[in-house]
């Protein structure tokens, strides 16, 4: 399934995996579902449908919001939300946009009462975390707009076991989204055209204890940038839809053991190019399409 964030992929190419707590909530306008093959519509890896998260474009010179949370598990969470319009009287224009967030939790465990009796060295699997967001745009007229903005996520979070290494089992992400968008409309054509580069750093130590103690380190990192664009012309009962894609995804990783001489490697890259055109005709007052 495709997951864009505002029409840009999130999906890394090692595994198609999407990191979906690098996502602020609170700046969500809306979120459209499409069921079933999409590719003929959104490019590769829409093969089991798509989902579009459309984050808040501000209307007021400045507005904002901080908000505080508390929950169990002495669990924080904050966040801030900052955005502004040059000139909100009128449909163009400059405005830009500063959110970010923490959170933190001692967490909780996720063994049973008896498991946790058969091995001493299960913890509670916490987490910190923490992301922010800084988004430019203009709007060159009420139908197109230009748009840049960079995301920045860090997590560490405890997997639940802790032998000798000072924090036990955990995972940390280091992610870094960099993106550029030109889309709008006139008259009967559509268009959206977007660049991004996506840098996810993954670090990961295991350590367990069966029989004998293990100890390694889980190094990779996950690069994926392209061009995407997609281009619709509508006719009365017909609409033409084509585009292309260029991407290129990589990962270079490797499980570097300690308590061995093994080292295994994790190394790729993959190059697309797409082209894609689609023809769509409305019969019996839309209810039937080809």
């Amino acid at each position: 399934v495709l997951v864009m964030l505002d029409g840009i992929p999130t999906n890394k190419s090692d595994g198609g995996s999407v990191n979906w707590n690098m996502f602020n909530n609170d700046q969500i306008e809306r979120i459209a579902v499409v069921k079933g093959p999409g590719s003929s519509l959104y490019g590769g890896n829409a093969m089991g449908g798509a989902i579009n998260i459309i984050t808040k474009k501000p209307t007021q010179y400045i507005e904002g919001k901080v908000s505080a949370n508390y929950g169990t598990y002495n669990t924080m969470h904050g966040q801030m939300n900052l955005a502004g319009r040059l000139n909100p009287d009128s449909k163009k224009g400059f405005y830009w946009t500063l959110n970010s967030f923490y959170r933190q939790s001692d967490g909780y465990m996720t063994a049973s009462e008896a498991d946790q009796l058969a091995n001493p060295y299960l913890v509670k699997s916490d987490l910190k975390e923490w992301a922010a967001t800084a988004k430019v745009g203009y709007d060159l007229n009420p139908n197109s707009s230009l748009e840049l903005d960079l995301l920045y996520y860090d997590d560490d979070r405890a997997t639940g076991e802790k032998v000798f290494q000072p924090e036990g089992n955990n995972r940390e992400h280091d992610t870094y989204h960099l993106r550029a968008r030109y889309y709008g409309e006139h008259n009967k054509l559509k268009w959206n055209v977007n660049l991004f580069y996506l840098n996810e750093d993954y670090k990961r130590i295991s350590e367990y204890y069966k029989d004998d103690y293990t100890f390694y380190k889980v190094l990779s990192e996950r690069k994926d940038l392209g061009l995407l664009s997609s281009f619709s012309y509508a006719l009365d009962k017909q609409t033409i839809t084509a585009g292309f894609d260029l991407k290129q995804g990589s990962v270079d990783a490797k499980d570097v053991y300690y308590t061995s001489t093994d080292i295994v490697y994790n190394r790729g890259k993959m190059n697309t190019l797409g082209l894609f055109i689609q023809d769509e005709i409305k019969l019996l007052n839309d209810k039937l399409k080809i």
